[in-house]
């Protein structure tokens, strides 16, 4: 009997066989290696853990899951479970040095601040792993012939290659908001070349790290006429504390000005809606890295002058804790100003892990291999934003990741969300208002 050389599909949760995206027969092959190679690890562990009487702790557990998970992937299977227990084990079973990540830390820190334990992530982490893996955002097929696009933090990145798309797809004008005009120019070049167009980008100076020049570039943007799309993408992730404006420079970029930037520009979306008769939309590029915080700042009387301590700032976990703040403002936004949907989208979207500069700190090599392994292509990533930006109404406050609208984190769609979304908001109001007085005003115009 000659033994079939045809694997056997790989297979859903339902036992349904899925169709492999591009890399993924090498991301298996080396989840089995890792399987063959931590096999015995995580059992000595999960022994080990049992002799100490530690059986019920999460990370005795989590080495236990990981044995199954292993066998299910030697078998060929893929699907949520094995995945996340075989990535894990990367991060667990060699006990990385999480604090060069804001990604990582807080995902596998399964304690919180007082010390007790929470389970604030983990429950995302096979949804996590299993997009990563197995998902391919679609490619951008629309025609956006006419239309004007404004894209912040484009000179390189997730940015640029939505800005790409864009041009690719034939729209009008595109305009590349970046900090360094020089970086701008040689990124429109580059599209020029790929996309063979010319004459459709624009480059225009913007730093999120001074209100000044927030304020500069929205008034440039309310003189054009008509903008269609806006994706604020621009942002940072880092480990060191420092100080923009009034803010630790992860509020003031990644938050305050996000939205300074936000508010400013309704009018010409406005505008444009009434003279062209169609539906504008604004995405805030946010980040799945939201469920990865247990956001212990919610305990605080003041959420922002926590935040800004530089004797209790947790920065491992800022960038995390950044995007939760833009998750929760624009889900209060929304919620007290329910007619907002009918002038324009208002969105938020996850591009999932990809390879880009932000977080270009991370120097551990383990770190770097899961990288490898793990992360999106920047193009693959930016369809995401592309998406955001083409989507209707029914899409209005919704959070998107793969694509598709998903919820959000345990934590702001749990009971404490509401509450949180509405002291965030309120104390980043008072914040905006002091930049820029009315500014909110705009919202119930």
């Amino acid at each position: 009997m000659t033994r079939s050389t045809d694997p056997s599909p790989l297979r859903d949760d339902s036992g349904s066989a899925i169709t492999l995206s591009k890399g993924i027969s090498k991301r298996k092959v080396v989840y089995r290696w890792l399987a063959k190679v931590c096999y015995v690890r995580t059992s000595s562990a999960l022994v080990s853990a049992w002799l100490s009487g530690a059986t019920t702790s999460r990370h005795a557990y989590i080495r236990s899951t990981m044995i199954a998970g292993f066998s299910l992937a030697r078998l060929g299977r893929l699907n949520e479970s094995s995945i996340s227990v075989a990535a894990t084990t990367l991060f667990t079973v060699y006990d990385i040095d999480c604090s060069v990540s804001p990604l990582l830390s807080s995902t596998l820190d399964f304690t919180n601040s007082t010390g007790t334990e929470s389970s604030m992530g983990f429950e995302h982490l096979p949804h996590f792993f299993y997009s990563q893996i197995a998902v391919t955002p679609p490619k951008p097929t629309n025609d956006c012939t006419g239309r004007t696009v404004i894209i912040t933090g484009a000179n390189s990145g997730l940015g640029k290659e939505a800005a790409r798309h864009y041009v690719r797809l034939n729209a009008e004008r595109v305009i590349i908001a970046c900090r360094s005009a020089e970086k701008g120019e040689a990124a429109k070049q580059d599209i020029e070349q790929s996309t063979g167009r010319k004459g459709a980008i624009e480059v225009w100076q913007l730093d999120l790290a001074s209100y000044e020049s927030v304020k500069q570039f929205a008034k440039r943007v309310n003189t054009l006429p008509r903008v269609d799309i806006i994706i604020e993408n621009a942002g940072i992730a880092t480990a060191k504390y420092s100080m923009a404006e009034d803010n630790e420079s992860t509020i003031t970029v990644n938050v305050v000005s996000t939205f300074l930037l936000a508010l400013l520009v309704i009018p010409k979306l406005r505008e444009t809606a009434t003279k062209y008769n169609i539906l504008p939309t604004l995405t805030i590029v946010s980040s799945e890295v939201h469920h990865f915080t247990s956001f212990p700042e919610r305990q605080a009387s003041s959420i922002f002058s926590t935040l800004n301590s530089k004797e209790e700032a947790r920065m491992a976990d800022r960038y995390n804790v950044s995007k939760f703040l833009e998750v929760v403002s624009i889900r209060e936004i929304v919620k007290e100003n329910p007619k907002l949907g009918e002038q324009f989208t208002l969105n938020f979207v996850n591009p999932g892990w990809c390879h880009s500069e932000l977080m270009r700190e991370i120097s551990n090599p383990i770190i770097k291999f899961i990288k490898l392994i793990m992360c999106r292509t920047t193009e693959v990533g930016s369809r995401t934003l592309v998406d955001a930006g083409l989507r209707g109404q029914e899409s209005h406050g919704k959070y998107l990741s793969d694509s598709q609208v998903q919820k959000c984190s345990v934590l702001v769609e749990g009971p404490e969300g509401p509450e949180i979304q509405r002291r965030v908001w309120g104390e980043l109001r008072e914040r905006l208002e002091k930049i820029e007085p009315g500014v909110t005003k705009v919202l119930s115009a």
